[in-house]
């Protein structure tokens, strides 16, 4: 009884622990629980947020492990986005397969090195791996999650391109216009998943930077 006594704390603090994560820390720790419950139902863990029952010593040593994996993904996949390393990010994604964010920093750095099958293809998978989520009682969907992360970071990647086309510097004229489509497009569909008034003041800087992205893309070179 003292061990399940114990395990219940841990959960308990974990949810505690939730009510001071910002908002993408909380999805990832309640889709940590959920995951590793649904995959282990007999155990105490996964009984204690309503998958089945078990064995405490289980459940304690499969959630460390579990943690410990993901750790190493991140660790990983946090390499291969600073070195721009596709191998090191595959290794990440092997480990978490259903992990969307890694799939679309995946996408975007095969985009990045002109990779443009492969950016449609994990970004593709990244799209059908993001759940909706309900936020302040309205839902917002995974497709628009998955897209404000691939805008952000693709728009890095857009800073770099947009400094070679002002330096006159050669670029590749498929990966600039696939680059600049991308961006204009994703803004579009973030100004339109605005759902309050005040949200929509602040997404309506996506509607200029489609714009904006439209008019960059004129300037790719035509081969």
């Amino acid at each position: 009884m003292r061990r399940r006594v114990s395990l219940a704390c841990v959960v308990i603090a974990m949810a505690v622990v939730l009510a001071g994560c910002e908002e993408g820390d909380e999805a990832f720790v309640r889709d940590f629980l959920l995951d590793w419950a649904a995959s282990n139902p007999g155990s105490t863990l996964g009984g204690l947020i309503g998958v089945g029952d078990g064995n405490e010593v289980t459940a304690a040593l499969g959630a460390l492990s579990t943690i410990d994996k993901v750790n190493k993904a991140d660790a990983l996949m946090d390499e291969g986005r600073d070195k721009r390393d596709t191998k090191t990010m595959d290794e990440a994604i092997q480990l978490r397969p259903k992990d969307w964010t890694y799939r679309t920093s995946r996408a975007v750095l095969d985009l990045d090195q002109g990779n443009l099958s492969g950016y449609d293809a994990n970004a593709k998978v990244a799209q059908s791996l993001s759940p909706n989520r309900q936020i302040a009682g309205r839902t917002v969907s995974g497709s628009d999650r998955e897209v404000r992360q691939r805008y952000n970071e693709l728009g890095q990647v857009e800073v770099r391109l947009g400094r070679d086309l002002d330096a006159k510097k050669k670029v590749d004229s498929e990966r600039c216009i696939k680059i600049y489509d991308e961006m204009a497009t994703m803004a579009a569909q973030l100004q339109n998943a605005a759902r309050t008034a005040g949200d929509q003041a602040a997404f309506d800087s996506f509607g200029r930077n489609g714009v904006a992205y439209r008019d960059r893309q004129a300037q790719c070179p035509r081969e």
